[in-house]
């Protein structure tokens, strides 16, 4: 069975996808695990970059996503619009405050006991999302897990 993007509007076959295998989404897991292992290390900038290069793509191509949104998930032209904006602006975040969030924090528990705590990337984040999820709820999970995995401070 292949899955249907139906508009909600017209009622139109808007694209059709087939099944993944589970061999397809072995393979899947396994770039993302080699992707994870090889830029673990990698330094901060770089990954500032990157993410600043897809909150631009997604403010430069705003028009492209709300009509696919609208399309294909039976958003509002002008809901489109402000749903890829945030998703953007999630990005533009981390960009922005990224750096100064992951950094070690001290703090003092259990009758004095002096801890710090650390921020490391988790690895692949598997999400199942329901079949009209918002850019904005991928990019919440994706930007602050693609930012932290360049950050190692212990």
């Amino acid at each position: 069975m292949n899955y249907q993007v139906i508009n909600p509007y017209t009622g139109a076959l808007e694209n059709e996808y087939a099944q993944t295998s589970d061999d397809a989404l072995q393979s899947a897991l396994q770039t993302g695990d080699t992707y994870y292992h090889a830029h673990y290390n990698e330094p901060l900038a770089i990954r500032v970059k990157q993410l600043q290069a897809i909150a631009d793509a997604f403010r430069q191509n705003v028009e492209q996503l709300a009509f696919t949104a609208t399309t294909n998930m039976g958003k509002l032209h002008r809901e489109a619009i402000g749903e890829s904006t945030a998703a953007a602006n999630i990005a533009q975040y981390y960009v922005d405050h990224g750096p100064a969030a992951l950094l070690p924090k001290s703090y003092t528990y259990q009758d004095g006991k002096q801890a710090t705590l650390h921020y490391d990337a988790t690895g692949i984040v598997m999400a199942i999302e329901p079949w009209n999820f918002p850019y904005t709820q991928v990019m919440r999970v994706f930007a602050p897990n693609f930012f932290c995995l360049v950050i190692r401070l212990f």
